[in-house]
């Protein structure tokens, strides 16, 4: 790495999640000299100004389409090829690190090209690209990949330990750098100026009973589940609720239409945010929910459910999901669903109780995941890895 011209980055990763788009931001603003490229799949929303402006360069590798999509072995072949073809085009000006989010079993098509460049290879695992991979295959595919790649990050804990146990790699690739919430950090600076109505007024959806289901549109929410369990007891919640259905990201082509015509059986209104949310409207989002549901299968530490505990709403969350910084017992902050099957019955419970308390400790525990605090850590990284 040249002396003083900062360090040469490029993530791999899905460009459309919101979360990746602040790591880039919080990263530049911190070192403004690191170099950033994005190499990602096929994203089907455009890149806001403050992100694209910021990025050296972006390569999207447009997905397998027509006949190509509907061969098995065409597809495969042909996702292969651009994605190695992508890689080279954006590895031009190597790299001194290359990060891997949400890393998959189609890297290792490219992993041979990345150990070529000399670049650190770092992956960065989100929760369900590990713990929900079942074919031997792909599991198979996902720990050579592990073991092939320098580094790792993540906060020690319940999630790292079942990356490992299912893995298989050295612990000693960890790097210990956690994923920050800029939502945290707003809510920080604006404390409770905002109320409940007013942030349901901002929505146009003043007066309804609000129930947000999920955080993205991944069908991995279970959004199915949770209408049909509200279904069941919809003759005891308010006649005016209205469900929320974060879709900013995540959603397969056509999932939305499964939703909306599940909803429309059940008679239940649905509300669709889609488009990309600043900092103060994400805040509104959060604060305008009554109640959270989040029954996703698997989890490593998120954010937005962390968000809706600090910004009042009553959060349903499913029992078998463990955080490091969130205790069980009788500081916990969340109404336990034991099962999906047990759903309608602790839906009714928080809808009929107040919401839980978050105790100081746990407050504090919360806070201090806001991308101000973390931001440091992966440019120090970053930085360390490039002068090695």
């Amino acid at each position: 790495m040249e002396q003083g011209v900062g360090y040469r980055l490029l993530i791999v990763g899905p460009l459309e999640s919101d979360h990746l788009r602040r790591l880039v931001l919080h990263l530049k603003m911190v070192d403004p000299e690191a170099s950033v490229s994005v190499l990602c799949w096929q994203i089907s929303r455009p890149l806001p100004d403050e992100v694209s402006s910021v990025l050296d360069s972006v390569v999207q590798v447009k997905s397998p389409d027509g006949i190509l999509a509907r061969i098995p072995l065409l597809r495969s072949l042909t996702a292969r090829i651009r994605y190695r073809r992508a890689f080279r085009a954006v590895t031009e000006r190597k790299p001194d690190i290359i990060n891997i989010h949400y890393p998959s079993p189609r890297d290792m098509h490219i992993m041979p090209l990345m150990k070529k460049t000399g670049a650190k290879v770092i992956l960065s695992p989100w929760g369900s690209d590990v713990l929900r991979v079942d074919s031997p295959l792909a599991l198979r595919k996902l720990r050579k990949l592990y073991s092939e790649a320098d580094h790792v990050t993540g906060l020690k804990g319940h999630f790292m330990d079942s990356v490992i146990a299912r893995l298989g790699f050295n612990p000693g690739k960890i790097l210990e750098v956690g994923f920050g919430s800029d939502t945290l950090d707003y809510f920080l600076e604006h404390g409770n100026g905002l109320s409940r109505e007013q942030a349901k007024e901002s929505w146009g959806l003043s007066g309804s009973y609000l129930i947000t289901c999920g955080y993205n549109g991944s069908d991995g929410q279970r959004h199915k589940a949770v209408i049909e369990s509200i279904a069941s007891v919809r003759d005891s919640l308010p006649e005016d609720l209205v469900l929320v259905f974060p879709f900013t990201y995540g959603a397969k082509d056509g999932y939305r239409q499964e939703l909306e015509s599940c909803l429309e059986r059940f008679g239940i209104k649905g509300f669709f945010v889609t488009e990309y949310l600043s900092l103060k409207r994400l805040h509104e989002l959060r604060k305008c929910t009554d109640m959270f549901i989040h029954v996703q299968p698997t989890d490593a530490s998120s954010a937005s459910v962390k968000e809706y505990l600090i910004c009042g709403a009553k959060v349903l969350h499913g029992g078998w999901i463990k955080y490091d910084d969130i205790p069980d017992g009788p500081e916990t902050p969340f109404f336990i669903v034991p099962s999906l099957e047990s759903l309608p019955d602790v839906i009714l419970e928080a809808y009929r109780s107040e919401p839980r308390m978050v105790s100081v400790n746990v407050a504090s525990a919360i806070m201090a995941g806001g991308w101000n605090s973390r931001i440091k850590d992966w440019d120090n990284m970053f930085g360390k890895l490039a002068r090695e």
